[in-house]
């Protein structure tokens, strides 16, 4: 009937009818059939108001009985009032009737029939419930039921970052990002960037953070030239883009795939009507050199995610202005455990028929697009909250949401000015994420130039097994006196916020990448985890042999006039034909199909 499985039914044992409870959502859902089902069996409606809660459950042909869990009493007593039941119950971990009470409801829960003698009770009784001071939990669970920690928490949050590119350079390409404008033709070092990636992601697997890697692209990416009319040998096309169209070359040539925060949009299981972990790949077409990676990385992300039970990877929307989409980096969720439902939190810079927008620089996300990712995900409508970005904050270089906001279950680290109409958001979400924590930053404490100029917010907020969180940090937080003197008082405050880690990460960093920027979280089950292609997990054999890789492959000094040698476009081709076998990816890249690789 189109509901979502939380908890799927199981035979309690082989050869018998006993099946473990399951759980269905059905919010949403249309259609529903009015029949009583006898069985361990709930389904789940949600709903904004107490009064239309008690609408939806009215509205039946049956009306034996029903349960109020609250500890408001005012409102178990305007269910009595209004419920349409023969048994209303309060604070009682089941919603049926006890032998020694009068049972009974009404319309096709009534008896209408000839009965024995204790069927005067209905008439003399017209309504009973069971109430309890206290909700508690029984002694013993049914069969199937298990509230403890450990079960709530089977899921995880995955980093998936992505590894530098071996033409890694500063173009200057990112209008919009100040970081990319101001290192512009500056010499770059692929090894060292690659390196300093690697390290974090280690670095975090060894802690304990479950870590992968998602690869780089072909660059240069001679077919783009070829579709602007440079012809003849890939050599070539080559000499000839450099000659006349150097910007062309510049373009085809950013490793730019790196920063797989703008890879996709992710939406884990438990979020989802389906139930499948969902990824709508961004079509990033604020900028031309972006706007060429969405084929390749929706074929990475198929390899990778290739279990078509388990995942589903949509393709990117299309390359309009009023769609314009840029992945995980304007999208937050919030929740508790991970294994729980979420709230997702889109944010945008600008909406059609909205002049509320940044004047200097461009809002690379729409609301068009993030609403387009929700219904793409099948995120749960009652689980999406759309939030505009301050268009101040765009005009002083926050070219993504990630760069002046960070999540990590119920908390949210941002600055004072990071949302429009920033107040009415964080009561929102006070209202709909359970313990919620807005962590602001005050503008007195660290500007907005100086959060952009350090990447504060632009880091990783992990979770520990103690329920402390980690915050991991650029290098450059650590260098500014007024960031880092915030940072310690932060740690010495009332919050989850613990621990401190800093990586260098100045490769990335001069080109206006943090550690954000490098990773697409993504929440997986274990059965989940064991689906994803098991050789991008990170561990000490995948680190020793992606450093050997790029020790054998990576140039370790980078101009712009070295992005027109033949020899740089052969030496990444036989990089990425060899790691594609050593990730178990297949023919992920089109000059492999083509051919012209081993695959």
């Amino acid at each position: 009937m189109g509901g979502r499985t939380l908890l799927a039914p199981r035979l309690f044992q082989a050869e018998t009818s006993l099946l473990t409870p399951g759980i269905i959502e059905m919010t949403g859902v249309a259609g529903v059939p009015d029949e009583e089902v006898f069985g361990p069996l709930l389904r789940v409606w949600r709903c904004d108001t107490f009064d239309e809660a008690i609408r939806m459950a009215n509205n039946t042909r049956f009306g034996l009985s029903c349960g109020l869990v609250s500890s408001e009493r005012e409102k178990f007593d305007q269910l009595l009032l209004e419920a349409r039941a023969g048994i209303v119950n309060w604070k009682k971990p089941l919603t049926g009737a006890a032998s020694t009470a009068p049972f009974g409801g009404i319309g096709a829960s009534g008896n209408h029939r000839p009965s024995a003698w204790y069927a005067a009770d209905y008439c003399a009784w017209p309504m009973a419930s069971l109430e309890s001071d206290s909700l508690t939990l029984l002694a013993m669970l049914n069969p199937g039921l298990d509230f403890s920690d450990e079960v709530v928490r089977n899921a995880w949050e995955v980093n998936f970052d992505g590894l530098v590119g071996l033409t890694h350079n500063y173009a200057g390409l990112s209008f919009g990002n100040e970081a990319s404008t101001r290192h512009r033709f500056q010499v770059s070092n692929p090894r060292l960037a690659a390196k300093q990636g690697l390290l974090k992601m280690k670095n975090l697997a060894d802690a304990g953070f479950p870590q992968a890697v998602i690869p780089p692209h072909e660059r240069p990416f001679i077919p783009v030239l070829r579709q602007l009319g440079f012809s003849g040998s890939d050599e070539q096309v080559l000499e000839k883009v450099a000659r006349q169209a150097p910007h062309w070359l510049s373009s085809v040539s950013s490793a730019s795939p790196m920063w797989v925060a703008n890879a996709a949009t992710i939406a884990p299981s438990v979020d989802t009507l389906d139930g499948k972990v969902h990824r709508t790949v961004a079509n990033l077409n604020n900028k031309f050199h972006r706007s060429l990676e969405a084929p390749v990385t929706e074929s990475l992300l198929k390899a990778i995610f290739n279990d078509e039970e388990k995942f589903s990877v949509h393709s990117a929307l299309p390359q309009v202005a009023l769609l314009g989409d840029e992945g995980a980096a304007n999208h937050n969720r919030l929740g508790g455990h991970y294994g729980e439902p979420g709230m997702q939190l889109f944010v945008y810079g600008r909406e059609k028929g909205n002049d509320t927008r940044p004047s200097r620089y461009p809002a690379r996300q729409t609301r068009e697009a993030s609403e387009a990712v929700a219904r793409l995900n099948q995120v749960n409508p009652q689980q999406v909250i759309f939030a505009q970005q301050n268009p101040d904050v765009i005009d002083q270089g926050v070219f993504h949401n990630d760069v002046i906001a960070v999540s990590n279950r119920q908390v949210l680290f941002c600055h004072q000015q990071a949302f429009a109409r920033q107040s009415q958001l964080l009561a929102n979400l006070r209202a709909r994420v359970n313990g919620f924590m807005a962590i602001e930053v005050p503008a007195t404490q660290v500007s907005v130039s100086d959060a952009v100029s350090t990447y504060l917010f632009n880091s990783q907020l992990l979770s520990r097994d103690d329920g402390s969180m980690m915050l991991v940090l650029p290098q450059e937080c650590r260098e500014h006196a007024g960031v880092w003197c915030y940072l310690n008082e932060l740690l010495a405050a009332d919050n989850p916020i613990s621990e401190l880690k800093v990586f260098d990460l100045r490769e990335s960093m001069a080109n206006g990448g943090g550690p954000a920027c490098l990773r697409l979280r993504v929440v997986l089950t274990e059965e989940e985890r064991r689906a994803v292609n098991p050789a991008v997990m990170m561990n000490d054999t995948l680190f020793n042999a992606l450093n050997d890789w790029g020790d054998r492959y990576y140039r370790d000094r980078l101009t712009d006039a070295d992005l027109a040698d033949p020899q740089l476009l052969r030496e990444g081709r036989e990089a990425l034909d060899v790691l594609s076998q050593l990730l178990n990816l297949g023919s992920v890249y089109p000059f492999q199909r083509e051919g012209g690789g081993n695959g």
